[in-house]
């Protein structure tokens, strides 16, 4: 990463601070740069689950039982 950021008192920091905090920096960037596809593929997973769940709570709803030899909807209830 080539970007350089200007710190608040960075005048009170030593160069082997300013180092460390570089590294840091650039080692959580490494780690996290790729989040967005994990993010892509759970929000695609949540919306097949919501649409399972969609589909099955119609299938449901249409389905009727019998007592006392009436037919009764589920959407009845």
């Amino acid at each position: 990463m080539d970007s350089k950021l200007t710190m608040p008192f960075e005048n009170e920091l030593t160069n082997e601070e300013i180092t460390s905090i570089d590294e840091y920096v650039e080692k959580t960037y490494e780690e996290h740069k790729n989040n967005h596809k994990e993010l892509t593929r759970l929000g695609m997973q949540a919306s097949a689950a919501v649409a399972a769940g969609k589909a099955r709570a119609a299938e449901l709803a249409n389905q009727g039982f019998y007592t006392n030899n009436r037919r009764i909807k589920n959407q009845a209830l």
